[in-house]
C-alpha cells in the first residue's frame, strides 16, 4: 500500500478554554482574572462528550462538584481564527456542526472557548 493510499486520521482539534466567573465580568478587562485551560481532543467526538470534558475541566478549574455542574450552567462562545471571529454560541447540535465544519479544512485546528459562570450559587470542593 502506498502512503498516498492512506487516509490519515483527521488532526486533532485544540481548544483553548478561557473560564470566568460572572462577577468577573462585572470588572474591567484588565482586572478581570480568568483561568486557561487547554483541551486536544479528536474532531470525531460527538458534542456530549465535548460538554462532558468541559464540564470536567470548568470543574477543576473553579473547584466545583462535578456531580451539581452541568454544561448548561455555563455560557460557552467559540471563536475560530480566519474562520468564525465573532464569539458564536456553542449550545447545540448545530452549533457544534458549524464549528466542525469551520474546522475540518485546517492543518492544525485551534479553537477558542470563552465561558463564563452562568448561576452563581455552586458546591465547592472543600480541599
Amino acid at each position: 500500500m502506498l502512503l498516498a493510499d492512506k487516509n490519515p486520521d483527521p488532526p486533532k482539534v485544540t481548544y483553548h478554554l478561557k473560564i470566568a466567573q460572572s462577577s468577573e465580568l462585572k470588572k474591567q478587562p484588565l482586572k478581570c482574572t480568568n483561568m486557561a485551560q487547554i483541551l486536544k481532543v479528536a474532531q470525531s467526538l460527538m458534542m456530549e462528550e465535548l460538554q462532558d470534558a468541559i464540564v470536567e475541566i470548568i470543574a477543576d478549574a473553579l473547584q466545583l462538584s462535578t456531580l451539581i455542574s452541568t454544561y448548561d450552567d455555563f455560557e460557552v462562545l467559540f471563536t475560530i481564527a480566519c474562520k468564525v471571529s465573532d464569539p458564536t454560541p456553542l449550545q447545540s447540535a448545530g452549533d457544534y456542526e458549524i464549528l466542525i465544519d469551520n474546522v475540518k479544512s485546517m492543518k492544525d485546528p485551534v479553537v477558542s472557548l470563552f465561558i463564563c459562570t452562568l448561576k452563581v450559587q455552586f458546591l465547592q470542593i472543600s480541599a
